[in-house]
C-alpha cells in the first residue's frame, strides 16, 4: 500500500477551469515586487517565466 492509495480520486478540472479568473497584471506585479527581497535574481527569473507559462502576464 502507498500514500496514493489513501488519496480518493476527484474531479480533474481542464487547464481554463483551472486558472483563476480575477488576476490583473497589477496584482502579479505587486507579487513579484514584493518576492524581490526574498529571492534571487534567478529565483525571480523562474517566477516570471511561470506566470508567462500560465499567460498570466
Amino acid at each position: 500500500m502507498t500514500a496514493l492509495d489513501w488519496v480518493d480520486e476527484g474531479p480533474v478540472l481542464s487547464a481554463e477551469l483551472a486558472r483563476p479568473k480575477n488576476i490583473t497584471k497589477a496584482q502579479i506585479q505587486h507579487c513579484i515586487s514584493k518576492l524581490t527581497s526574498y529571492l534571487t535574481d534567478e529565483q525571480l527569473d523562474l517566477v516570471i517565466e511561470m506566470f508567462q507559462a500560465h499567460g498570466l502576464i
